[in-house]
């Protein structure tokens, strides 16, 4: 069974250290859920993008995330 990368915390925010959201966003939307790739909205995908962040400690921003890879690749993981 291969391993799956951490969701959250220390070791998430190591794995994806100076990346921007937007990578982040489209490899969730491309991968989960594993058996069904794609299948939420854009909009959960984003809920959980800003859930494993704030479970990492990182602080929240002053607007709520937008689902738009071309806006999302303004904001890097540090």
């Amino acid at each position: 069974m291969q391993s799956t990368p951490p969701l959250a915390r220390a070791k998430f925010i190591r794995n994806w250290q100076g990346k921007t959201l937007a990578v982040l966003f489209v490899y969730i939307r491309e991968t989960m859920p594993t058996n069904n790739p794609r299948s939420l909205t854009d909009q959960e995908y984003i809920d959980i993008v800003a859930y494993m962040l704030a479970t990492s400690g990182m602080p929240a921003g002053e607007r709520e995330l937008s689902p738009d890879p071309s806006t999302l690749a303004n904001i890097t993981i540090r």
